[in-house]
């Protein structure tokens, strides 16, 4: 046996195709065994019928003493097929005999050849028997009429023919098709594994096959590519992240070497003061962005769903409005704010907080001397909607998307200050929430909304 059919033979798909194939078989089989008996017995009935109809008629002749009659009834210009009677007097003697049998039973009956015997030329062919009817009259004797079941065999052998043809052709085209459904059905799975492994070789950029078809190869390539997609994202991503956590800590680190070796060298204590310092700020810097980090990867993981409650959103931007407005005062900015009353929501109120924070203070960073800045809360038919915009430069429609990725800065040269994380920290808090962020134009200047991405279980504030 040539490998590939081994492996056939070996298939799940295969053996289903083969169960099913068997199955339907057998139950055609049994339709065929079903149909068998049903014609046999309607055959069967019917040459009982006729003698049981000619016993009885000759039964009341018999009552009647009318020999005459009943030799008249059975001759052959009268009666068809192939009939046989005996009919014995109440004597005992013979009136009409046409088979001997050596029993002579009452009712319906059926003799084969080896129960009856010839009694005349005509006679029966050594294998047939008699289907018939055995009556006793009233007036004493005994009547039988019967037909030869020839009719009745050669039904039989024609149904038993027939059935073996159409099993052997049945089994042909089920056990063919069986076998052609489990090639089509390997060769998707085939194209799935080659898929499969070329991810596994590295190449993140193959999917699985996929068409417009709806059968379930399709439904289950669709998440898989769905998958697959994420996966290469985030493997872009990652690579993205190590480039910009190079970039970003290699500046720091190098100046944090240099400083070290300044303070080896410096004897006077107000200059190793300052370094000292300088030093500090890096180190707090570095550990910033690797504690931000930490803190995404915690919200993505899911972390803070289990900590989630009833949260006043009415009242937490309130807060942060009165906080952030003297800060926006000493920067320059005007910050003002229109906040509905009662509007909550399920979550993490640290986390929150967080979110509107960074909001905010991405707001007030990036926006010049005399910018507005306005904060605004209003109900919605699925929770809540909130919206950040201020009247500054605003962001270029083919940045909007990512301004939201880690490290990601619309200055390149990277001089101000900054980790590059906070909205991607705002990203991660959004989605833990099922929340959405829009990035949009303010006409001018920048606008964000943070809104609920489905029916809140609660849009209403605890009492």
């Amino acid at each position: 046996m040539s490998a590939p059919t081994s492996n056939l033979w070996r298939a799940t798909s295969f053996r289903i195709a083969m169960a099913a194939s068997l199955l339907f078989l057998a139950v055609v089989i049994a339709l065929f065994a079903l149909a068998y008996r049903t014609a046999t017995q309607t055959v069967e009935r019917q040459l009982l019928a006729v003698s049981e109809a000619d016993a009885r008629q000759i039964a009341r002749l018999m009552s009647e003493r009318d020999y005459d009659d009943i030799i008249e009834l059975t001759s052959p210009r009268v009666t068809d097929g192939s009939p046989r009677y005996l009919v014995t007097d109440p004597a005992g003697g013979t009136v009409l005999r046409s088979v001997d049998m050596p029993i002579r039973p009452l009712g319906p009956t059926f003799l084969d050849s080896r129960k009856t015997v010839i009694a005349d030329s005509a006679g029966l062919d050594g294998k047939e028997g008699v289907v018939g009817f055995g009556i006793a009259p009233r007036g004493g004797g005994y009547v039988f009429a019967g037909r030869g079941d020839a009719q009745l065999r050669e039904l039989r052998e024609a149904l038993i023919r027939a059935l073996l043809g159409a099993i052997s052709l049945t089994a042909v085209i089920v056990l063919g098709g069986g076998w052609v459904v489990a090639k089509l059905v390997i060769a998707r799975i085939d194209g799935f594994s080659a898929a499969a492994q070329r991810v596994i070789d590295g190449d993140l950029s193959s999917r699985m096959p996929s068409g417009e078809s709806a059968d379930e190869f399709m439904r289950l390539a669709r998440p898989l590519n769905a998958m697959l997609d994420q996966l290469e994202q985030s493997m872009e991503s990652l690579r993205q992240i190590s480039s910009d956590i190079a970039h970003d800590l290699r500046t720091p680190l190098a100046r944090l070497k240099q400083r070290l070796e300044e303070l080896e060298r410096t004897t006077g204590s107000r200059e190793r003061t300052e370094l000292i310092a300088t030093t500090r700020r890096d180190a707090d810097h570095m550990l910033e962005v690797f504690a931000s980090l930490l803190r995404i990867a915690q919200i993505e993981a899911g972390a803070a769903r289990s900590h989630f409650t009833a949260v006043d959103v009415s009242a937490l931007l309130s807060e942060l409005c009165q906080i952030y407005e003297p800060v926006a005062a000493d920067r320059g900015r005007r910050l003002t704010w229109s906040i509905a009353d009662g509007v909550g929501v399920m979550g993490d109120r640290a986390l929150l907080q967080q979110l509107f924070t960074n909001l905010i203070e991405n707001a007030l960073t990036h926006t010049p001397q005399g910018a507005r800045v306005v904060v605004s809360l209003k109900p919605s038919r699925s929770g809540f909607k909130a919206l950040v915009e201020d009247d500054g430069p605003g962001i270029p429609e083919r940045d909007r998307e990512r301004v939201f990725d880690r490290f990601y800065r619309l200055e390149k040269s990277r001089t101000t200050a900054g980790t590059g994380l906070g909205l991607a920290l705002v990203r991660a808090i959004a989605r833990a929430h099922d929340l959405l962020l829009e990035v949009g134009d303010a006409g001018p200047g920048l606008k964000v909304t943070v809104h609920n991405r489905q029916p809140s279980r609660s849009s209403r504030s605890p009492q």
